[in-house]
């Protein structure tokens, strides 16, 4: 478990320094009507924020805007453009523990900063937060922005009703013969439905129209094959039992490493949330490798110990997955680290082992050899020419342990070039 919480340390303490730049360009309007381009933070989260924070040139002092500073903001290019509105709100909750025994909704009045998902004559707002709760406003020209009620609430006990006012809400703004009562009736409280209404309506009157939701950013198969090499040392451990006592035989390449060459294709699904920062993949990859170790075979304490070496010569096959985060920069690379648990198995063990030195020694082709898990940590680079460069370190990398034999990569690096094909 030491590793898996070393692996989720690792991302989130470099997803969070990474995100202290992620500044985009935007522009906000002053209570003045001034109009600033700049660039805004873009934490990409679906809740309505209170502020953001800006920079006036990219690599500015960063400073913050509220919405008592502010009347309308946009991260150009995103879903992200609000505007300020004094509203009244419905809190009322629809959670079925929470419901009150009225149909009337309860209004507060709220500045609120509200997302344009549809502009034009009809325009419709959204308005999230951190626990769920959704609500849709309604703006048409020279009219007040306005709450779309719906609510759940209990008629009687254990008797649900629904007060579907945004029904007649909408059947009083959208006035045209494209938006039937039939269909507006049978639409629901949710933002896909609301907002091909809102679309309809605008393209029946030949309205100009923006859908915001049509820049939501959509999730990304990548397919990059590699070449690299490996370091590590090599550590080989033998136990045994005579009896009641156990006994243990090391053999060890001591400081010497060995270079082994390897391929992998890496198969990644990107995330369309959070800028696309974070990504799924799979990396199955081939490694040769071979190595000297030199220890003593321990059979009996009344025996003599025998001294020897052992040539380490197999092919070995691993299928790391995890988790990677990118951090996009403005030129357009990509600096990452990723994390992953791998599963590693040897494809042909009929000349893993070769002994030299001893008088007498186990069988060690005879073993039927138990797929290990391992884990591992890297960082890397990729630039958008599709190049990418890494260095993973392998955390506790045993490629074979039977409970009789075990073989360790110690002080196990990885460098790998990729080029991204899909």
């Amino acid at each position: 478990m030491k590793q898996i919480y070393l692996l989720a340390l690792l991302l989130v303490f470099s997803a969070t320094a990474f995100a202290q730049s992620a500044f985009v360009p935007g522009y906000f309007i002053d209570n003045a009507g001034n109009r600033v381009e700049c660039f805004i933070r873009n934490y990409d989260k679906r809740i309505n924020p209170s502020n953001f924070e800006y920079r006036l040139t990219e690599d500015g002092q960063t400073e913050i805007a509220t919405i008592n500073d502010v009347q309308e903001f946009e991260i150009l290019n995103t879903v992200h453009k609000y505007k300020r509105f004094e509203v009244e709100i419905d809190r009322s909750s629809n959670d079925i523990e929470h419901l009150t025994n009225f149909r009337e909704p309860y209004f507060n009045k709220e500045a609120r900063f509200l997302r344009l998902l549809v502009e034009g004559k009809a325009s419709l707002y959204g308005y999230y937060e951190a626990d769920g709760f959704e609500r849709f406003f309604a703006g048409m020209p020279g009219k007040k922005v306005e709450q779309l009620i719906y609510k759940k609430y209990f008629e009687a006990e254990n008797l649900l009703g629904e007060n579907k006012m945004f029904q007649n809400q909408l059947a009083m703004m959208l006035s045209c013969e494209a938006i039937s009562a039939d269909r507006l009736n049978k639409t629901s409280y949710q933002e896909r439905a609301l907002l091909k209404l809102f679309m309809d309506y605008n393209a029946c009157i030949n309205s100009e129209v923006t859908n915001y939701s049509d820049r939501r950013q959509k999730g990304e198969f990548r397919l990059t094959p590699k070449v690299g090499i490996n370091t590590s040392s090599t550590k080989m451990t033998y136990y045994y039992k005579i009896l009641t006592v156990y006994y243990e035989s090391e053999f060890n390449s001591g400081t010497g490493r060995t270079l082994s060459p390897q391929i992998a294709v890496e198969a990644e699904y990107v995330f369309p949330f959070y800028n696309k920062s974070w990504s799924f993949f799979v990396e199955p990859g081939i490694q040769w490798h071979k190595q000297d170790v030199e220890g003593e075979y321990k059979r009996h304490q009344n025996i003599k110990s025998d001294a020897g070496t052992i040539s380490v010569n197999y092919t070995h096959f691993s299928v790391p997955f995890g988790f990677k985060y990118a951090h996009t920069t403005g030129s357009g690379n990509r600096i990452f680290v990723k994390g992953a648990m791998s599963f590693n198995s040897i494809i042909d063990d009929s000349d893993v082992y070769e002994a030299e030195g001893f008088k007498s020694y186990p069988d060690l082709t005879d073993q039927s050899f138990f797929q290990k898990a391992s884990y591992a940590a890297g960082i890397g680079y990729a630039n958008k020419k599709r190049m990418s460069l890494e260095v993973i370190y392998h955390i506790d990398k045993k490629v074979v342990d039977d409970g009789t034999w075990e073989i360790e990569m110690v002080k196990s690096f990885s460098v790998l070039f990729g080029y991204r094909i899909l």
